[in-house]
């Protein structure tokens, strides 16, 4: 009995996929946590004066059995639920000069974002021209909202 190569299956399966198992473990835990924890989304409205509707892409796949796992025992263990920040930030409180890396993800998530907003606007400014800078500051000041 020949096999045929892995190509062929990895083609065939592409064109038809009738083994949904094997692609749905291919997702991993690490994977869904972070899907999970990046449940902000965007919103967009789709008519003018009509509601915003929030669209986040999530995959689902057996990855959530060890995603679920894991969040267990990092309750009973770390006490950590969100992963690790992905994006280097130093935090100054300007009051006191306190400083300390972030170890919040979403705070990291919000800052990249920020920072990748900022460039978009600077690179459709004809205006302005783009300038490099190896130290970038940015003020922010929290307060309270009331509703």
């Amino acid at each position: 009995m020949s096999f045929p190569p892995p190509y062929v299956e990895l083609r065939d399966q592409w064109r038809n996929p009738g083994d949904i198992l094997s692609l749905l473990l291919l997702i991993g835990g690490d994977i869904v946590q972070k899907a999970t924890a990046q449940l902000v989304g965007v919103q967009f409205r789709p008519w003018k004066n009509g509601p915003a509707i929030g669209f986040t892409p999530i995959a689902f796949s057996f990855g959530w059995v060890t995603y679920a796992f894991t969040s267990l025992m990092n309750v009973v263990g770390g006490k950590r639920l969100m992963p690790d920040p992905d994006w280097p930030v130093l935090v100054v409180n300007c009051r006191n000069s306190y400083t300390r890396t972030n170890d919040s993800w979403v705070l990291g998530r919000l800052l990249r974002d920020h920072e990748a907003r900022l460039d978009t606007i600077e690179r459709h400014d004809a205006a302005s021209r783009r300038r490099e800078v190896s130290l970038r500051v940015d003020v922010y000041q929290l307060f309270r909202a009331v509703f």
